[in-house]
């Protein structure tokens, strides 16, 4: 290697090292305690420790963005919000009317379109407008592993075997 390269080596080395400081002190005081306990590590035991941190951190971001799902489910059951709503024989204002239920009167959601709910009311099945009816919606929250758990169990075995470093 010539001068200058080991002279651009050295300088590269000096601004990793000057990077992993920031990060290094910053992360240390989100961590509170367990930022103290990376700081009584063995230089070795630090990088560890912040590297199984940062590992974390990404594969939990990572998990968000990719593995969890979120849907909003309809609710099951449908309170009637106008006083008087015309449950019809096919989702259209042209649907014969099947029945007619009344402000406050629970029907059963069995399905929905668009703009339509398919309910069962008093022994009958038929459409009511979705602007006619109301009920509490959940979120759904669903998990699909994807192995992006095996990651984030590495950055806490990683975060451990720092910590566990110990200067003497």
């Amino acid at each position: 290697m010539g001068d200058e390269t080991r002279v651009q080596m050295r300088e590269a080395k000096k601004g990793a090292e000057a990077i992993g400081n920031i990060l290094e002190r910053y992360l240390v005081r989100i961590l509170g305690p367990l930022g103290r306990r990376i700081q009584t590590a063995t230089p070795t035991g630090r990088i560890l420790a912040l590297s199984g941190v940062v590992v974390a951190i990404i594969s939990i971001v990572i998990i968000l963005f990719t593995s969890l799902k979120f849907d909003i489910a309809q609710p099951r059951w449908l309170t009637v919000k106008k006083k008087t709503v015309n449950v019809r024989s096919k989702p259209s204002v042209r649907g014969k009317i099947v029945t007619k239920v009344y402000k406050g009167r629970k029907v059963k959601r069995l399905t929905s379109t668009k703009n339509w709910h398919k309910v069962r009311t008093r022994g009958k099945t038929g459409w009511i407008a979705k602007t006619m009816v109301g009920g509490n919606r959940s979120l759904i929250m669903v998990y699909e592993m994807k192995g992006f758990g095996i990651l984030f169990l590495v950055g806490i075995g990683l975060f451990v075997a720092g910590i566990l470093q110990r200067r003497s």
